[in-house]
């Protein structure tokens, strides 16, 4: 439980908070423990007035000795609350200097993931405006369209198609302009298609058709709303509507037969996308080898953009939650190869997942770490007015800080639900990492 402490109280082995943001003072981190009278010391000369501690995670000891190690910084190139005094005791000089270079590192490197989620926002935006209203225009009976929405399928493909290609959050947040939900999503289900049959060694064609299937594979349920889309409950019961959506796949599927230009693998994996490997699917009740690779493959993504929909009702599923929901109950629909494969490329924890981290703290996934994958790429959530002031950490570079549960959307703090608020309409680009984003120095 934290409470307030004023700077005279404080003591070796104190874990405290600075209530400011996190660019706004010179520490490693906005939590740590009082490591010794340098601490304070710094604390006092920059005038960190609003702080707090936790009584039950103090660690104090007897003598001069610190209890856990040290983590202050110098003043950081951003404004701190004062400008910072001068350091009285030369002693402390190579401790703050080293410490004003760990933090100016982080600030660095924190501020180069944020303007990457920002690019890769900005991008995705322009292509999700694009895409609802261009598959708007092929289902009115535009051939042109198509050829829109197949040069969006072979940019993603090139996309996915880079060395350590990963899927990365993208939020209204991040961006200037915003697309529907409809677009939003399609433009996610091409990103989580495209990455997923790179993994599974799929050969281009069949990708690109895939793709193109991922990008068509609604139209046929248009005519239904977005509640009936988004529950498959409704469907077990009878009634007309319901008949004519367990055959919404050929519904859309023939309409694409209308089109030369649309190759026929795109119809076929448009009408299966419903089936599943037990029977259990529809509109043919398919089994087995039977039903196409990619229609599995389709239908698999559907399924978890639709429970993490910000429109299912009444409240959408965690990303973490459906990745152990797929695990444990949908290789037998889908196949445990395409599940598997699907679990391991958004790992434990996917982009878009609150987490708990050490301290209390909210972390948000904005990426995940394909050769660390229980270490994702967070962002601190810590009340901010703007996301480029919170801290982004790869925790794959840090011992210090670590994940201690999942949050449910109804379990978040404050901080944490206006973050979700902000980003109500959030999705997946895709993201190539390159040496300057992988290498957390500091973190």
């Amino acid at each position: 439980m934290w409470e307030p402490i004023s700077i005279d109280q404080l003591l070796v082995g104190h874990y405290v908070r600075l209530n400011y943001p996190w660019y706004a003072h010179p520490f490693l981190h906005s939590k740590f423990y009082i490591a010794s009278q340098r601490d304070i010391d710094l604390l006092r000369e920059q005038r960190l007035v609003k702080l707090s501690h936790d009584p039950d995670l103090a660690r104090f000891c007897d003598g001069d000795e610190p209890a856990v190690p040290a983590t202050p910084a110098s003043s950081p190139a951003d404004p701190a609350p004062v400008a910072p005094a001068a350091v009285a005791a030369n002693s402390v000089q190579p401790v703050v200097t080293e410490g004003q270079r760990a933090k100016q590192q982080a600030m660095q490197w924190s501020r180069e993931q944020t303007q990457r989620v920002q690019v890769c926002s900005e991008s995705f935006a322009r292509d999700a405006v694009a895409l609802a209203p261009t598959v708007d225009e092929l289902a009115a009976g535009d051939a042109g369209a198509f050829t829109t929405i197949d040069t969006l399928t072979q940019q993603v493909l090139a996309e996915a198609g880079v060395e350590n290609a990963r899927p990365i959050y993208v939020g209204q947040g991040f961006a200037k302009a915003w697309g529907t939900q409809a677009g939003i999503e399609g433009r996610s289900a091409m990103t989580l298609a495209a990455l997923l049959t790179s993994q599974l060694g799929l050969d281009d064609a069949t990708r690109r058709h895939v793709l193109l299937a991922m990008a068509l594979h609604g139209l046929g349920a248009r005519q239904f709303s977005a509640s009936q889309r988004l529950d498959d409950g409704w469907t077990r019961g009878r009634g007309r509507v319901r008949d004519r959506y367990l055959d919404y796949p050929n519904i859309g599927a023939d309409l694409l037969t209308k089109f030369e230009c649309i190759p026929s693998e795109v119809v076929h994996v448009v009408r299966q996308h419903r089936e599943l490997l037990d029977g259990s699917g529809f509109p043919a009740g398919l089994q087995g080898e039977a039903i196409h690779r990619g229609a599995l493959i389709v239908g698999l993504v559907r399924e978890f953009l639709t429970l993490t929909s910000e429109l299912r009702a009444p409240a959408p599923m965690s990303p973490a939650t459906v990745m152990a929901h797929f695990y444990k109950n949908r290789r037998a629909r889908y196949g445990e190869e395409i599940v598997n494969t699907f679990v391991a490329l958004l790992t434990v924890y996917p982009p878009g997942t609150f987490l708990e981290i050490t301290g209390g703290d909210i972390g948000f996934v904005l990426a995940c770490n394909p050769r660390k994958r229980l270490t994702p790429m967070i962002m601190v959530i810590d009340g901010s007015e703007r996301f480029e002031d919170c801290e982004v950490i790869d925790l794959s570079s840090t011992a210090e800080i670590k994940v201690e549960r999942i949050f449910r959307r109804d379990q978040l703090p404050t901080a944490g639900r206006e973050f979700a608020w902000a980003n109500a309409r959030g999705g997946l680009a895709i993201d190539a990492p390159g040496a300057s984003a992988s290498a957390g120095a500091g973190q």
